[in-house]
């Protein structure tokens, strides 16, 4: 199996076309760091790391990327809050930085002929160290409105 490392924001050039050109050969896998904060006061933001398989080899969108946040989210608070039940679940991000983009390419399991459906758009890509100002229940995990005191999905208090 090879391995590829390249930028996704750069898009296709000289040395990663044929990443782009027959992307069906390939499969690739999209890092991300998400800053986040459990509430407005915490001084430092936690980090998490966040990876995205993925058939194409453009940058995921932003709510790719958060949507795969929120589910690392709501998997690790169901084992903190066996310990911690009646905690403040809320959690704020403060920035979405990518980090790396992989092509692996095994020539014995590659497709030898491009599918015969075109891959679906893409949306618009994530930007490195962009400002998201996103809300998400702690308990449940569903997004927030900015400006929420419960969550919408399961009633419980948002922490600012």
């Amino acid at each position: 199996m090879q391995k590829f490392k390249f930028d996704a924001r750069m898009g296709p050039t000289s040395e990663t076309g044929d990443l782009y050109n027959f992307s069906w050969k390939y499969s690739f896998v999209h890092n991300f760091k998400v800053h986040y904060k459990q509430s407005v006061l915490q001084a430092l933001a936690n980090k998490v790391d966040v990876s995205l398989s993925s058939d194409s080899p453009r940058m995921p969108s932003t709510q790719q990327v958060m949507e795969e946040f929120n589910q690392r989210m709501q998997m690790g608070n169901v084992a903190r809050n066996k310990v911690r039940r009646f905690s403040q679940v809320s959690y704020h991000v403060t920035n979405v930085e990518y980090k790396e983009s992989f092509a692996f390419y095994d020539p014995q399991t590659a497709p030898r002929a491009p599918p015969t459906q075109p891959p679906a758009p893409m949306s618009v890509p994530a930007q490195a160290g962009q400002n998201l100002g996103l809300l998400f229940c702690r308990n449940c995990g569903a997004q927030l409105p900015s400006d929420s005191k419960f969550c919408n999905r399961c009633g419980t208090p948002v922490v600012t």
